[in-house]
């Protein structure tokens, strides 16, 4: 019945694979950069004059969680509404599979996408609010 969403997994999980491996790579050159300039500038803390380290953490939120439920919940409507469409025109779609696998996969993607766009608006907002 969901034969459709096979090769959109396996689309999606390449995708983010090569994005990760990409990410890895830029992630590395900042980082060398960063201790490239950082021993540019021989920059020491005295022992009794730490910086204070939880204060760098709370700084960066990482708003993985809030996407990830964002997409869910969007894949989770789209997935509700062809099922109400399949329900609605169960005589037309009866016959024609593929029809049928485009009525789910079409909402799906789209409220999958919806559900990503509200977590970047509620992301930046959240951004804004602090500075």
């Amino acid at each position: 019945m969901f034969d459709f969403l096979t090769p959109t997994f396996v689309l999606g999980i390449i995708t983010y694979g090569i994005y990760k491996l990409i990410e890895l790579f830029v992630c590395k050159k900042e980082r060398v950069m960063l201790i490239e300039r950082l021993s540019e500038k021989n920059l020491r803390f005295p022992e009794n004059n730490l910086p204070d380290v939880s204060a760098m953490f709370h700084k960066n939120i990482s708003f993985n969680a809030l996407k990830a439920g964002c997409l869910l919940a969007g894949l989770g409507l789209g997935l509700l509404i062809g099922y109400i469409l399949n329900i609605a025109n169960y005589a037309m779609l009866a016959d024609n599979y593929e029809l049928r696998s485009i009525v789910y996969a079409a909402p799906l993607l789209l409220c999958g996408g919806a559900g990503l766009l509200i977590a970047f608006v509620i992301e930046t907002k959240m951004d804004n609010k602090k500075e």
